[in-house]
């Protein structure tokens, strides 16, 4: 008897070396609180895809309708977001999270190309043909937005300083608000058709050729250089706007600044990856990337027409039907672990017990610091 107590007491002397060889020198993610608060930063590049609303119908019997070619460029976003994590399983490597993320998010809108002539009215009551054609026109866009996300996280704690970790999952928009400066100008030009009434009289009416009558009334930059090659346009315009025409060259906008909202409700997604560096078992530095994509829908109206009379506007991006955008970059920021950790297995001790103590068994080990029935 005495023999197989030896043989049980070297045994375990063989697992303890055995354990301890295996024995890390840091807080694994099993150990470390289950509660995460992240805070982080983020920075990078914006860019949109989107799509615009058919105006064209908007212009009364319009003629030469081309409402331009846009385009997005120059895009940067920078924000962070706050996520409170909680993790579970035997090893804690997988949890949930979520929080608030916002992002100001910036670019600029460009139209090119833009052309209209449409049935109007003048100041003075009288139809005509209203020629308007847009030099290039940008918008400043700058973004706020804020937005719920619900992620997946994962974490992996694999030395006593480093560790990976990745968020990934839905983006809830609760709020996408776009602000815009515009250096929008446009030439406005007229036609004007006459017709005989019947009291002897003329009265104007919509010019609807494409080419107009040698009879017709033009207002336009080429009639009169071509007939004043030497004349001043800019003040023949300025005079004529002045009669009651609604002519004039370069006019900007009476309202140069404004603000937009898409729709709210899109479910974006987010992907979130990070090296930590762990200064303690409490505080880690989070180092990474991130890429996001969200869909948003705006309400482009059937009315809609980028200009109607001299120094009218609706911005461009208010044409915008739906857009797919996307912002990507880097991230750092900070883990706190919160709350206690667990705190690690340890046998304190260890006492066998010959056969004579534990009945009819050949012998056993009790170890002092282990839970009943909890795996090691």
């Amino acid at each position: 008897m005495k023999q197989l107590i030896v043989l049980l007491i070297a045994g375990f002397s063989a697992l303890s070396t055995t354990a301890q060889t295996k024995v890390k020198n840091y807080t694994e993610d099993k150990d470390l609180s289950r509660w995460v608060l992240d805070l982080n930063g983020m920075g990078g590049g914006y860019s949109q895809q989107f799509t615009m609303a058919n105006t064209a119908p908007n212009y009364l019997n319009g003629l030469n309708i081309n409402t331009g070619n846009a385009t997005f460029v120059n895009g940067s976003a920078f924000g962070g977001d706050l996520q409170l994590g909680v993790f579970f399983g035997k090893n804690k490597h997988l949890g949930l999270g979520t929080g608030i993320l916002y992002l100001r998010e910036s670019g600029d809108m460009k139209l090119n190309g833009f052309h209209a002539e449409y049935q109007s009215v003048d100041r003075n009551g009288n139809i005509f043909r209203q020629v308007v054609s847009a030099n290039n026109i940008t918008e400043q866009i700058k973004s706020d937005n804020f937005n719920i996300p619900l992620l997946l996280k994962y974490k992996n704690r694999f030395s006593k300083h480093w560790g990976f970790t990745a968020d990934a999952g839905a983006l809830f928009n609760i709020s996408m608000k776009n602000a815009y400066t515009t250096n929008a100008s446009f030439d406005y030009e007229a036609i004007y058709k006459f017709d005989a009434t019947s009291e002897g009289g003329n009265r104007a009416i919509y010019e609807t050729s494409l080419i107009p009558a040698n009879t017709d009334f033009l207002i336009t930059r080429n009639q009169f250089t071509k007939n004043n090659p030497n004349g001043s346009v800019q003040q023949y315009f300025d005079e004529k706007n002045a009669e009651g025409y609604n002519v004039g060259l370069g006019v900007s906008p009476k309202q140069q600044k404004g603000s937009t909202s898409y729709a709210t409700g899109s479910v974006g997604f987010l992907f979130q990856p990070s090296i930590n560096y762990f200064f303690s078992d409490h505080v880690a530095l989070n180092v990474g990337g991130y890429f996001l994509v969200q869909p948003f829908k705006n309400d482009a109206t059937n009315t809609y027409t980028l200009t109607g009379k001299p120094g009218e506007y609706n911005p461009v991006i208010n044409s915008v039907s739906k857009v797919q955008t996307q912002s990507y970059g880097g991230n750092i920021g900070l883990r706190f672990f919160l709350g206690r950790k667990s705190a690690p297995l340890h046998i304190s001790g260890t006492d066998p017990n010959a056969p004579s103590y534990c009945g009819q068994c050949d012998g056993s080990i009790v170890f002092h610091g282990l839970d009943a029935g909890k795996q090691a």
